[in-house]
């Protein structure tokens, strides 16, 4: 079973605002970013959805199987595609 910490403090990445303006209600929620993949997604306690922290990243989980089951932090993933595309700028020359 995958559990958000208690000691850890929730730190919103940025927030949805919805609007609804035919029954004139507003409701605004905070947004979390996913440490592997950078989804946004709304965390809403007892929602059902499987969703858990990185011991590793020490990240907020989007709940994808592909993000719950391997540790790959987005950044380092950014870090490669940039040495690739270094690589291939001085290959060419």
């Amino acid at each position: 079973m995958l559990v958000t910490p208690k000691h850890i403090q929730r730190r919103p990445a940025s927030y949805l605002l919805g609007d609804y303006r035919d029954i004139n209600k507003q409701e605004e929620y905070d947004l979390v970013r996913c440490c592997h993949c950078s989804m946004h997604f709304v965390e809403r306690s007892f929602s059902g959805h499987k969703r858990g922290w990185c011991w590793n990243c020490g990240g907020k989980v989007c709940g994808k199987p592909q993000c719950m089951t391997r540790c790959e932090p987005f950044m380092r993933k950014i870090e490669a595609y940039e040495r690739r595309s270094k690589l291939m700028e001085a290959l060419k020359g």
